[in-house]
């Protein structure tokens, strides 16, 4: 699984912004994990947010350190910091979560799979730990567990985008559900684009436009092929 430096960097910066908060990720991975605004439509409640273990701020300075280092491709650095920093807060689950993404830089995939399983171990609502997860797994040929795993992300945070431009992935490509799909593409897609029009006209927007214009046309011939099968003036 490929995550994209800048991606990365923000991700990794909101996730331990309490244990520093940003804005999300462009999913590997965006959000804002202070405060979520529910929506009339849809109330949503970051329970991640709520429950999770804040790193002393005696330690930023270490997981500055951290990042720079990470950033800077200076991994054995950046592992050996982080380390350090789980031993003063072994409940801070995103330092698994940036543990387990050290681990995947060095392609030591199953060293990254083992500390982001830790990190839901400490908080089962680690939403981010549960989207890699659901990657992770979806890679090992286990999509039922990748299903599960994006299934509990979003449980614990509804407006995080990238699980469903991930889990529209399985769906799509893997488990030939084309409109569960197209479901998570259009919510992906409303997500990225509130109150950010330019991510429509962006690669990525018009991308995944293609997508949803494609399951369409699947959808709609799957449709018609159906209704032929069936004789004039009943079944």
């Amino acid at each position: 699984m490929k995550i994209s430096k800048p991606l990365l960097l923000a991700t990794i910066i909101g996730l331990l912004a309490g244990c520093a908060s940003t804005s999300e990720e462009q999913a590997g991975l965006e959000h804002a994990v202070n405060k979520v605004q529910p929506t009339p439509e849809q109330p949503s409640l970051n329970r991640f947010a709520q429950n999770r273990k804040s790193l002393p701020s005696s330690a930023d300075g270490k997981l500055s350190a951290a990042l720079q280092a990470f950033s800077g491709q200076e991994y054995a650095e950046a592992l050996s910091t982080v380390t350090g920093l789980i031993a003063v807060c072994s409940d801070c689950s995103n330092l698994y979560v940036l543990q387990g993404d050290i681990y995947q830089a060095m392609e030591q995939t199953q060293d990254s799979a083992a500390a982001w399983l830790k990190a839901v171990a400490v908080n089962p609502d680690n939403y981010q730990a549960h989207t890699r997860l659901g990657q992770w797994y979806r890679q090992q040929g286990d999509f039922e567990q990748a299903l599960n795993h994006y299934q509990a992300a979003q449980s614990a945070w509804p407006e995080f985008a990238p699980l469903y431009l991930n889990r529209g992935i399985l769906y799509d490509l893997y488990l030939g559900d084309k409109a569960a799909a197209l479901a998570d593409y259009t919510r992906y897609q409303q997500l990225k684009s509130a109150g950010a029009e330019e991510f429509l006209q962006s690669d990525s927007g018009k991308q995944l436009a293609r997508w949803q214009a494609q399951l369409n046309r699947q959808l709609t011939e799957a449709a018609t092929d159906d209704q032929s099968q069936v004789a004039p003036g009943g079944k």
